[in-house]
């Protein structure tokens, strides 16, 4: 069985974008982000579904004209126990931390270029981040909230 666990602190959500669900899988096998200057632009993880096959969610969000792109694989024995997604008026930044190893990627709030904008200026005096995870329960699922420009919420389902 797994659960659902999402912002439902005023504080935290964004009113922005368009909900979307991957739903609870097994475990979670790749994660795909995006980013540019100001936040995370898109996500895509790939999931183990209950026969053991690879189901690639859908993107959520766009690919940007200028940023970069990563992807994580995860280990046949590795999942993930915590995840953190900091922002504003967006996620600018996720951080993984997997039972083996900690990755993230994003846009550091120190970024001169990410610091020069007003607007980002302005969303670091209420960022809050935002942790998910429960104690080295597996996360095996994603959702959020996409914009046509930039991710505003993640959350977790976790077994």
């Amino acid at each position: 069985m797994a659960f659902r666990m999402s912002r439902d602190h005023a504080d935290f959500v964004a009113h922005g974008g368009t909900e979307w669900d991957d739903g609870a899988f097994v475990n979670v096998k790749k994660i795909k982000i995006f980013h540019d200057w100001a936040g995370i632009t898109l996500v895509q993880f790939d999931y183990i579904d209950g026969t053991g096959a690879i189901v690639s969610g859908l993107d959520h969000g766009r690919v940007p004209v200028e940023g970069a792109r990563a992807e994580f694989w995860l280990r046949d024995d590795e999942y993930i126990t915590i995840v953190t997604a900091f922002g504003g008026y967006c996620v600018r930044k996720i951080e993984f931390i997997t039972n083996k190893r900690t990755f993230d990627f994003g846009v550091e709030a120190a970024d001169p270029e990410y610091f020069a904008r007003r607007e980002a200026r302005e969303a670091l005096t209420y960022e809050l981040p935002a942790t998910y995870g429960d104690m080295g329960r597996p996360i095996v699922g994603f959702h959020g909230k996409s914009g046509i420009h930039y991710l505003h919420e993640l959350g977790v389902y976790f077994r």
